[in-house]
């Protein structure tokens, strides 16, 4: 999975907001503009190699569509409607995905500009839009200011879903090491496709997915680490070259993976995974942010992609998943977490696990009522919600209603007292 290629770092500044596209383009959402700057343009999208090349690959990027079926190793990955726009994201929790920051930033100031309401996250992995569901909160990194030419670190968001998505949707790890120059990375994103000779000459949807390649080249240090720690300091960027078949495009040095799994961004990418193998297991190594090159050259070989490395935004995405509520440790405050609470109600206990969430060493009406603050349950998704005859909206349920059902659990917590959470498994 690794290319050789000579190691390379860099601490110059480089545009973010690009797709996906080898022979290909993925992007950001169709109706976005690019942002520019020094005579590049920041673009987000994934794309094919030549058409005319061999191995052939299909001009409008369909040989790079991924089924929608469960099956799939990227089922976990979806898209995200913001307003008319659309990127991607993928889940690193049952409740949590990964997406970048600024596909939650019109204007690019930093803050949000688009309601919740108007935010859903669709999965794609029974069929199409076989699960939506609306957003609850979106977390950016602290140092995100918004896309712009001058400053592109930090393009990283955590987005906390309504609805947990089915069991048997596949969760995905982050990967913590530090990259190597030459790594292969898989892409997959909703953006827009084309090839590497014609640009893009398809748009994306929320449906369909496209899957490609790319070795990562060069790498940025943090971009608030002092001059002394250049050396040392954590990587935050990736970056990588679009390689025509013969690899004469190539800006970075190194070969193409090959026409049809050489690929690069394009908007409606912006967010979707930078997959790497570790252990034999698919993890997250990167989220993809931005395309820089010419607007002439958007999605034609030569052009430079990149995004933010998940290895230096570890600490802020763990601090972000941290749930209250949450004790036996699968993101959700439901009714295992309730009936633990039950179980030792009115004792007193030494740590959370058994049901202490206030700290008092007590497990009381106090600790219910952090449940129910924090309720996620399972309820109908979004999608399952529209389609009722009714069309009535499923309610959380509220603190109350939750100390109600905790009195039901207390009258039976003798049925409870031989539960073990999954942190003492």
């Amino acid at each position: 999975m690794v290319r050789a290629v000579r190691a390379i770092i860099t601490l110059s500044i480089v545009c973010y907001w690009c797709a996906l596209a080898g022979g290909q383009i993925i992007g950001h959402g169709d109706n976005v503009n690019g942002i520019e700057g020094d005579g590049f343009v920041v673009w987000p999208l994934i794309v094919a190699g030549d058409p005319n090349s061999s191995p052939t690959d299909a001009a409008d990027g369909s040989s790079r569509v991924d089924p929608n079926v469960l099956s799939s190793p990227y089922a976990g990955v979806g898209s995200v409607s913001v307003g008319t726009s659309r990127c991607t994201g993928s889940l690193v929790t049952p409740v949590h995905i990964l997406s970048a920051g600024h596909c939650f930033d019109v204007d690019n100031n930093g803050s949000a500009d688009v309601p919740l309401a108007d935010i859903n996250f669709n999965l794609n992995h029974d069929g199409d839009l076989s699960f939506v569901t609306p957003v609850a909160n979106i977390d950016w990194h602290p140092d995100f200011t918004g896309l712009s030419a001058v400053n592109l670190h930090d393009d990283i968001a955590v987005v906390r879903l309504v609805d947990a998505v089915p069991a048997d949707v596949p969760i995905y790890s982050l990967f913590r090491s530090l990259v190597m120059p030459g790594t292969v990375a898989t892409f997959v994103g909703y953006g827009s496709s084309g090839n590497g000779i014609d640009g893009k000459t398809t748009n994306g949807d929320f449906v369909t997915k496209r899957v490609g390649g790319n070795a990562l080249d060069m790498f940025e240090v943090d971009d608030d680490c002092l001059r002394r720690c250049h050396r040392n300091g954590a990587l935050e960027v990736y970056k990588y070259d679009f390689d025509a078949p013969d690899g004469s495009s190539g800006s970075m040095g190194g070969s193409s993976l090959g026409n049809d799994l050489e690929t690069t961004v394009l908007g409606g990418d912006s967010g979707s995974p930078a997959f790497v193998f570790h252990d034999g297991e698919l993890v997250i190594g990167g989220i993809s942010t931005f395309v820089l090159g010419p607007a002439s050259d958007f999605g034609l070989f030569g052009t430079i992609g990149g995004g933010m490395l998940v290895s230096a935004y570890a600490d802020f995405i763990d601090s972000v998943l941290v749930t209250p509520g949450d004790i036996d440790g699968d993101f959700l405050v439901d009714i295992n977490d309730l009936g633990i609470v039950g179980a030792h109600f009115n004792q007193a206990v030494t740590t959370a696990e058994f049901g202490d969430l206030s700290g008092d060493g007590f497990v009381d009406i106090a600790d219910l009522g952090i449940i129910g603050g924090n309720w996620t349950g399972v309820r109908p998704s979004l999608f399952s919600r529209v389609q009722n005859a009714g069309g009535l909206a499923v309610p959380e349920p509220t603190a109350m209603t939750l100390v109600g059902m905790g009195c039901v659990v207390l009258v039976r917590r003798p049925r409870l007292r031989g539960y073990r959470n999954s942190w003492q498994r």
